[in-house]
């Protein structure tokens, strides 16, 4: 078994992170969120020779207004450290749909909802851990 420091040293060959704050948000959400992260950059560095970049985990109610509007509702899975928003513009479109496509056939949530999804808020891709919870 791997010790946390290969872990460590793992995570930081194959996932990038757009600032420190991702970086160390990364070791505090759920082992399996960083599974599956783990598993999108292997498939993207196996596919397309690209290492992905980590934008957002963890969002504070203030982001989640300042993205969505203040006094919003709208309770994101990045507020429960449930989610992870990715870099697209380092893909091709053509990319973006492949590593999409392959998150969802290979952890399917299970309850009618995607894994993984392309959204516009942000211009980039997000995941969701409920498949893997």
């Amino acid at each position: 078994m791997p010790s946390s420091t290969s872990h460590i040293l793992r995570a930081r060959a194959d996932i990038q992170f757009v600032s420190a704050r991702e970086e160390q948000e990364f070791y505090a959400v759920s082992p399996r969120l960083r599974a599956l992260l783990w598993e999108v950059a292997d498939f993207s560095k196996r596919s397309f020779d690209i290492t992905p970049v980590i934008t957002h985990l963890v969002r504070t109610q203030a982001e989640q207004e300042a993205i969505y509007g203040v006094g919003v509702k709208k309770r994101s899975p990045h507020q429960d450290a449930r989610a992870a928003d990715l870099r697209s513009r380092i893909y091709a479109p053509g990319q973006v749909k492949d590593l999409v496509t392959y998150v969802n056939a290979e952890f399917p949530r299970g309850d009618g909802f995607p894994t993984a999804l392309y959204h516009t808020v942000g211009r980039g891709w997000h995941l969701d851990r409920k498949s893997v919870v």
